[in-house]
């Protein structure tokens, strides 16, 4: 009777640790599951909005400084003078490349007749670059490429001197607000998931 007694208690225990742990475990895979679904995609999209945002800003103001610009022109009654067209060009070229400095990781280029570099705000090696065909001079974003690169773009036109304001950044980069968050997340989800296990050993 008595080794039967002594049988009977371990099984009896491991069902009642078995009962405590299974709503551990469950509350646990729940607590990932809302944090993967209900922070990562939000998250992650309200942080792909924010990097779009920047670049369409960044090309407004180089439209902008275009338009300052030639507004002066017509001011001045110069926009027939070489002389100052081709000076008041040049300063409106080096305010656009400067426009990269007040984005991280954001470049400017300035395109004539749609493949003539006239000005691009990082080294590159190539005097030309091609329009996509497809492209929209709208709100959109596009996926290109700069010679090896795969980059994300937005594209202004100004008519009057028929330039194209582009500002564009690496893929990578792009990428790399999101890839941030979906690390913090998981490890949010790690540690609550390490909390929950934390607490099983003092259960036992």
């Amino acid at each position: 009777m008595a080794a039967q007694s002594t049988h009977k208690h371990p099984r009896l225990y491991k069902r009642i640790v078995f009962m405590l742990l299974v709503p551990i475990v469950i509350v646990g895979i729940i607590i990932a599951g809302l944090l993967t679904n209900y922070l990562s995609k939000p998250t992650e999209s309200f942080l792909i909005k924010n990097v779009e945002a920047n670049l369409r800003i960044a090309a407004k103001l180089g439209l902008g400084v275009c338009e300052t610009h030639f507004s002066q022109l017509l001011d001045m009654r110069l926009e027939d003078n070489m002389e100052m067209n081709t000076a008041l060009k040049s300063e409106a070229i080096q305010q656009i490349k400067a426009i990269s400095r007040q984005f991280p990781n954001i470049h400017m280029m300035v395109l004539k007749e749609k493949q003539s570099i006239l000005a691009i705000s990082l080294d590159y090696d190539q005097h030309a670059w091609r329009l996509p065909s497809d492209y929209k001079t709208t709100h959109a974003i596009i996926d290109t490429h700069l010679g090896q690169n795969s980059i994300k773009a937005h594209i202004l036109y100004f008519p009057f001197w028929d330039w194209h304001i582009i500002s564009f950044m690496d893929e990578a980069d792009f990428l790399e607000p999101t890839n941030m968050a979906r690390r913090v997340i998981y490890l949010i989800t790690m540690g609550v998931l390490e909390v929950l296990g934390r607490q099983i050993p003092r259960i036992l």
